[in-house]
Order: C-alpha cells, then sequence, then structure tokens
C-alpha cells in the first residue's frame, strides 16, 4: 500500500483571518486559557474538528498563543497587540510584520526566493521543501495573503520597510496640520484638544496619551449616547 504524502506544516490560514480567530477568542474568554472545543464553538463548529485544528495550529505558527502543545493555549501578548492597539500604531504595524515573518516557512521563502513568481514558488516548494502540488498551491496562497497584510516587498523587504518609516512620518506631517493646536494645561498623562464646532463655538477634549483601542470604542459609545436628538424624533 503507498501511504500518502504529506506537505510540510505551514499555516493553513492567512493572517487577516488568525487575527479575526483571536478577536472571537478574546471576546469569549479574554486572556484565560481556552479548550479546542470552547475554540470550536466560538468559530462556528460543532467540535474540534479538521479546521479547528488547522486554525489553532496557524495561531500557535504566527506567535498569536501561549503554552506548551498538549495544554490548554492562551492568547499571547501579540495576540492582545491586534486586539488592544489602534491598527495605525506602530506597535500594530511592527507586530504584524513579526507575525508574518514568524512562520518558518515564511521565514524560508523570505530568504530564498524573496522575488519569486508563483510559478518559480511552486517549483521551489515541491523540489526543494518536499510538498505536494496541491500544498504547495495552497501554501502559496497563504503566504501572499499574509505578506500583502504586512506590507512586505518580496524585491527587497528592507527597502518596504524603510520606506513605511518615511510615508508614516509625511502622514503624521499631513494630519498634524489639520488638527487643532493641542493645549498643554491637561493633567499629566494627558492632551486637551480644542475642537472648533460652528461660529465662536468650542468643545475641549481632554484625553490619555496612551489611550487604547478598546478604550476608544467606549468613549465612541459614551458620545453617541450624548448625542442630541432632533424635533423629529430623528438622529
Amino acid at each position: 500500500m503507498v501511504s500518502r504524502q504529506r506537505s510540510p506544516n505551514y499555516p493553513g490560514i492567512g493572517l487577516g483571518t488568525a487575527i479575526d480567530c483571536v478577536k472571537e477568542l478574546y471576546a469569549e474568554a479574554g486572556r484565560g486559557q481556552f479548550t479546542a472545543n470552547e475554540a470550536a464553538t466560538t468559530w462556528g463548529y460543532r467540535g474540534p474538528s479538521g479546521p479547528v485544528r488547522v486554525r489553532i495550529a496557524a495561531l500557535r505558527q504566527y506567535g498569536l498563543l501561549d503554552g506548551q502543545r498538549g495544554e490548554n493555549p492562551k492568547l499571547s501578548r501579540r495576540a492582545l497587540t491586534f486586539i488592544l492597539t489602534n491598527p495605525v500604531s506602530r506597535e500594530y504595524r511592527n507586530a504584524l510584520k513579526e507575525a508574518g515573518l514568524t512562520p518558518d516557512l515564511f521565514q524560508d521563502i523570505q530568504e530564498a526566493r524573496p522575488d519569486a513568481s508563483d510559478g518559480v514558488l511552486r517549483e521551489y516548494l515541491i523540489l526543494d521543501k518536499n510538498f505536494t502540488d496541491d500544498g504547495a498551491g495552497r501554501a502559496i496562497t497563504v503566504y501572499r495573503e499574509t505578506m500583502k497584510l504586512v506590507e512586505l516587498d518580496n524585491s527587497d523587504m528592507m527597502s518596504g520597510l524603510e520606506q513605511d518609516e518615511t510615508h508614516e512620518e509625511c502622514d503624521k506631517e499631513t494630519i498634524d496640520s489639520r488638527l487643532p493646536v493641542q493645549r498643554t494645561d491637561a493633567p499629566v498623562g494627558s492632551i486637551s484638544i480644542p475642537i472648533p464646532l460652528s461660529g465662536e463655538r468650542m468643545a475641549t477634549v481632554i484625553l490619555p496619551i496612551d489611550m487604547q483601542s478598546a478604550e476608544w470604542m467606549t468613549l465612541e459609545r459614551i458620545l453617541r449616547a450624548y448625542k442630541p436628538q432632533s424635533s423629529n424624533g430623528g438622529n
């Protein structure tokens, strides 16, 4: 009987899907440990089937879970970064790049075939990495999705990182030029932002300097609750 060839391990889902998975887990279990059954229920499966095991294995490969194999895992600090920090922050973007290059296969591709087309990459995976043809195709799809998310330029990864930093500084200058001048009379650790409304009317908002994504969401909900109703009952 001929044994069926299996491809080497690689993340079965892209990094974007993996981040969505950890957000769903956090909403159900917070920072605590969870079982495979609990993960399956959270993701809409009846039990820890193949797709659930594939997801959990991918989360481990991206560095989004802590805990030894055989133990109930919990979300890692990197996973919490994707959940709690602002997606446009440097911390979030650095975490994206680190997670995208954590899987061994993705590191190997970036080192050995950073400029490869899909055809050349398929040849590399089958001949040099012992992938099956189907496995190579799926791995390439996940790899491309992940590299697009982390904005790595396969032709020159380091050049891409430098361009990101330059664009970030330019964008910051553009945004800063449009914002009201921040006042310095706020409590320590906070900023006071005057906001022109209409005519001579102003609103002043005092915010923590290190405000997190979840805190922004809370602030938005509270502001919406204070929104005045129009005379005809509309919003």
